[in-house]
């Protein structure tokens, strides 16, 4: 709203503010030494622009303001430090991004890939990321159906089909899958040895369900820490009265980490194979990690 007009290069980013009556004084202004890689991924989210710089994703008005503030400014996605190496950057010009349900949706090639093949979902209420593997998207599109807008999305792999995308528990009547992964916890100490502690996952109750908890221990393999069912208690019809009604409460499962030895990073994995496809959601609420630093023994002590 400041800047009038906003003009991307792929070098820069400048704003022209027109006057009432234009004259010569109205020249465009450099905004941003930072170009957008791919018009297609510019979008405008609430009060701000984002769009795919070739550092990451960037906003507008958030890397000016960092810049006037702190003299330095990093990307949205800069916590997607794995993601962003694996883009393929000789195939940026088809990606291409969207703004839908406080959501900002972009779609990318990466490493190998000629279509757009992994799609980054950013969550700007809560400055969070989420990553979709193996979603292969060319082009997005919104679309109101009975006073109710929906996000469709064309497929990228050329067979002509157009889904209806971020609804369901089916891609094209086969089940999806749940797979949460998390980056590399260091307790805020990355360079001391932790030992033991335990993994908590909250859940939802959503059905006769059970969900695989896995752990990986400095980039390593990933190990299953055990499961952890997150079946209902919710009443079906028909039944025989009388009958108890529960709450929709939450369950959680707490997984040690002793038997794993000492470590500098952990990252979780949560994975459910679905078998059915109806409508159960499952839906992690919570997850932390308590953990203790390992004793350090000077040679001199021992």
């Amino acid at each position: 709203r400041d800047s009038g007009l906003i003009m991307g290069g792929k070098e820069q980013i400048w704003g022209l503010n027109p006057s009432t009556t234009p004259s010569a004084t109205d020249k465009p202004e450099k905004l941003l030494d930072y170009g957008c890689a791919s018009g297609d991924t510019a979008c405008q989210v609430g009060d701000d622009y984002l769009f795919l710089s070739f550092d990451g994703v960037r906003a507008v008005k958030r890397t000016i303001q960092d810049k006037l503030q702190t003299g330095d400014s990093k990307p949205l996605s800069y916590v997607l430090k794995d993601e962003f190496d694996d883009i393929n950057w000789a195939q940026i010009t088809k990606a291409c991004a969207i703004y839908f349900d406080n959501k900002y949706f972009i779609s990318l090639p990466t490493v190998g890939s000629s279509v757009n093949d992994v799609v980054w979902v950013y969550y700007p209420s809560i400055q969070s990321w989420s990553v979709v593997t193996g979603w292969k998207v060319a082009c997005w599109a919104t679309f109101k159906v009975g006073g109710e807008e929906f996000l469709y999305a064309g497929e990228a792999s050329q067979d002509g089909l157009v889904y209806k995308a971020w609804s369901g528990a089916s891609d094209n009547g086969t089940a999806i899958e749940l797979t949460e992964i998390s980056r590399s916890i260091d307790m805020g100490q990355p360079i001391k040895k932790k030992v033991g502690g335990e993994l908590r996952v909250v859940a939802k109750p959503s059905g006769n369900y059970t969900i695989s908890v896995y752990g990986s221990f400095d980039s390593g393999g990933y190990n299953l820490l055990g499961t952890m069912s997150v079946a209902s208690n919710l009443v079906t019809f028909p039944t025989t009265f009388p009958v108890a009604f529960y709450p929709d409460a939450k369950v959680y499962k707490k997984f040690h980490l002793d038997a794993f030895g000492s470590w500098y990073g952990f990252s979780y994995k949560i994975y459910h194979n679905a078998v059915t496809t109806n409508a159960d959601d499952i839906t992690i609420y919570e997850t932390s990690i308590t953990s203790q630093l390992e004793e350090y023994i000077s040679e001199e002590e021992a």
